[in-house]
């Protein structure tokens, strides 16, 4: 079982996601409701701003909302992108 959450962009917490989470981003074709990309919660920072892996070494333990390819927010290069918290339960 699963829950799926739209998150806010000027949520920190990334609603509150865990290690283990999954966030989902729906950025291609302005939020067209397909998910596009997904990358796993593998951290948190101190202030409990939630820190995640992906598949490319540039992209480990990176802030939830940040592209380290574009070197900016998510929400600044990705005009109208959506993003989800999946929050799998055991």
């Amino acid at each position: 079982m699963a829950t799926i959450t739209e998150l806010s962009w000027s949520d920190n917490t990334a609603g509150g996601a865990q290690p283990g989470d999954i966030i989902a981003y729906d950025w291609d074709n302005g939020a067209d409701g397909v998910i596009d990309h997904l990358a796993i919660v593998t951290g948190a920072t101190s202030e409990g701003y939630p820190l995640l892996s992906q598949h490319t070494t540039a992209q480990y333990d990176r802030y939830w909302s940040y592209s380290e390819s574009g070197k900016d927010w998510i929400e600044n290069t990705e005009k109208g992108a959506r993003v989800y918290l999946i929050h799998i339960a055991y």
